[in-house]
């Protein structure tokens, strides 16, 4: 079957951390009193309810989101016990969103042009919250791509073969013509039983012997198996 499309996951595979942008925002914090390590305490779990979130599909809206985030920041401020002469939390919600603690995998967008340049239509499947094209435009990216799937969007999440379904339904193309890319191996093998050719990218990882099935070591590692 003709490749022509591919699905990626959002983080890391098209997004990573961004450790220095964590490291200023604690420093940030911490200028207002609290102590680094009660910064980090704060922001893990702050990331944990996050993550429960957008696992039980809580936040389906743009709107939802915008709420939640200036609700936890007020949280975040309240734990930390910063005063109100410190930063809002509406102040934080806008020059510190989520997605700005993210940076580009090394040749993404090299990548993404040359994928773009063959033809292939191009998507993005990631359990997150509804800012995902949002999230890919802070840093450049968002262009590259002509569908975007959001778990909260969806109403269902990786790995459920609901949502691998529906995303190449509306990418208007078949399961078999779409290669998956993720780093999760459970959402990878859950994408080859649907019968999409499927790879992880995994730093330092080694090809698999059977079935076809690969860990590409690099995104660039993807061109080959497209051309």
């Amino acid at each position: 079957m003709v490749i022509r499309g591919v699905l990626f996951d959002r983080d890391g595979v098209l997004l990573e951390p961004n450790d220095e942008t964590y490291d200023h925002f604690v420093q940030w914090l911490a200028s207002y009193g609290p102590t680094p390590s009660q910064v980090l305490r704060e922001l893990r779990r702050m990331s944990d309810d996050q993550l429960a979130k957008v696992r039980d599909l809580e936040i389906v809206s743009p709107e939802a989101e915008k709420q939640y985030w200036i609700a936890a920041a007020q949280a975040l401020l309240d734990n930390l016990g910063i005063s109100p002469k410190g930063p809002t939390p509406q102040e934080i919600a806008v020059l510190w969103p989520h997605y700005r603690f993210l940076k580009p995998v090394r040749g993404v967008a090299r990548v993404l042009r040359e994928l773009r340049g063959q033809g292939l239509i191009l998507g993005v499947l990631s359990n997150t919250l509804p800012s995902l094209r949002d999230s890919l435009a802070y840093h450049g990216l968002d262009l590259s791509f002509q569908h975007f799937f959001a778990s909260s969007r969806l109403g269902v999440a990786k790995p459920d073969p609901r949502a691998y379904e529906m995303a190449v339904a509306q990418m208007g193309l078949m399961l078999s013509e779409v290669i998956y890319v993720g780093n999760n191996p459970h959402h990878v093998e859950a994408a080859r039983r649907l019968g999409m050719p499927a790879y992880s990218v995994q730093p330092q990882g080694l090809p698999e012997s059977h079935d076809g099935r690969y860990l590409l070591w690099q995104l660039e590692d993807l061109l080959p198996l497209v051309s």
